[in-house]
C-alpha cells in the first residue's frame, strides 16, 4: 500500500479515484490513537523480509501511518477521515522523539504534503535536527553497513529536503552511489529478501531508483 502510493509520488502521477479507495481503506484499519500495523493479520502467512520477523511489526505505530497519510494528502483528496489524521499524525511528530532515519523519512512525506506554514516549517526543523543523530542514517559516503543516505532524503535535485545536504554531501553519495553498479548494470540490496523472485523485483527497484537519481543530478549540474 504505502509502496505503491510513494511509487505514484516518485512518478508524480496523482491518481484521486485510487487515492480515495486506499484512504478509505486506511480508515478502517488505522487508529487515530496508537497508529496503523505493518504486517496486516491479512499478509501474516505470506513471506516477507526477515527484518519484519519480530512483534513490533504486528503492533500498531505512527511510524507506518505519517507516510501513508501524506502520500494520500499529496494525492490532493478530500475524505472525512483525512483531516483527522493528518491532525493526529501532526500531534505525534510535535510531541515523540524519532530516533530512527526511516521514521523520519516517513514524516517528511506528510511535512511535505503540507501548506508551508511556520508551525509546519518547525515540524520540519524538527524532524532535520533529529535525522543527524538519528539511527540508521548514513551521513558518510561511501555507507559504512546498511542504513539511508542522504540521497534517500534528496533523490532529486528539487526534492522537498535537498536544502539539508550541502553540495558536497550530495556529490559524495552520488560518487559513491555510481560505483556500487555492478557488472551486468544493476544495483545492489543492502537486505535479505524472502526470496529469489523478492530480490529480483527489489533489485530492479533499487537500479531504477539509482538510474533516476543519477541522471536527474547529472542534468541539473
Amino acid at each position: 500500500m504505502e509502496f505503491g502510493l510513494r511509487t505514484l509520488y516518485d512518478a508524480k502521477i496523482r491518481d484521486p479515484e485510487l487515492a480515495y479507495k486506499v484512504c478509505e481503506y486506511v480508515s478502517q484499519i488505522a487508529d487515530l490513537n496508537e497508529g496503523i500495523v505493518t504486517i496486516t493479520a491479512s499478509s501474516r502467512n505470506y513471506p516477507r523480509a526477515v527484518h519484519w520477523n519480530n512483534p513490533a511489526s504486528e503492533q500498531p505505530s505512527f511510524d507506518r501511518l505519517t507516510s501513508i497519510v501524506g502520500l494520500l494528502n499529496w494525492q490532493g483528496i478530500q475524505h472525512p477521515w483525512l483531516d483527522q489524521a493528518i491532525e493526529a499524525c501532526l500531534r505525534h511528530i510535535r510531541t515523540a522523539t524519532y530516533d530512527d532515519s526511516h521514521t523520519i523519512l516517513n514524516a517528511f512525506c506528510l511535512i511535505e504534503s503540507l501548506p508551508q506554514t511556520e508551525e509546519v516549517k518547525a515540524l520540519y526543523a524538527k524532524l532535520s535536527d533529529e535525522l543527524y543523530r538519528a539511527r540508521f542514517f548514513c551521513l558518510e559516503a561511501p555507507p559504512k553497513g546498511y542504513g539511508l543516505t542522504p540521497l534517500e532524503f534528496a533523490p532529486l535535485p528539487d526534492s522537498y529536503c535537498r536544502k539539508l545536504f550541502s553540495d558536497t554531501t550530495i556529490n559524495d553519495h552520488l560518487k559513491a552511489l555510481e560505483s556500487e553498479q555492478e557488472e551486468d548494470g544493476g544495483w545492489p540490496i543492502s537486505w535479505e529478501p524472502p526470496g529469489k523472485t523478492a530480490w529480483l523485483e527489489w533489485r530492479a527497484h533499487r537500479t531504477l531508483k539509482s538510474l533516476v537519481t543519477l541522471e536527474s543530478y547529472k542534468k541539473h549540474s
